[in-house]
């Protein structure tokens, strides 16, 4: 069974990026976040304290970051939680741009 976040945010493009864009999450918890292409295909999954400042990076390095046009953020009160939501939803949804883990 998933765990149920704490909240859920849809954002569209453009995304907010950087360090002071975003409200700080509470204390221990991360966010997962799903970015989708105009068309819905699961582009990318990942998590992050700060999902903005984790963004520009993207931003700056990955391929994918101009098909994205909308990110689902999904906040869990620890970050041992968004890794087993992470791996989830990597196992189950197979987003093109992220890499599986081969063990």
């Amino acid at each position: 069974m998933m765990p149920t976040p704490l909240s859920t945010t849809v954002r569209l493009a453009p995304f907010p990026v950087g360090h002071r864009v975003w409200e700080p999450l509470p204390a221990l918890a991360c966010a997962v976040y799903r970015f989708f292409t105009a068309e819905g295909v699961l582009l990318y999954v990942g998590i992050a304290g700060n999902p903005p400042a984790r963004w520009e990076h993207h931003r700056r390095e990955a391929a994918w970051w101009a098909d994205a046009a909308t990110v689902i953020v999904d906040i869990y009160d620890l970050e041992r939680t968004a890794l087993q939501v992470e791996r989830y939803w990597i196992g189950a949804a197979h987003p093109i741009h992220n890499v599986r883990s081969k063990t």
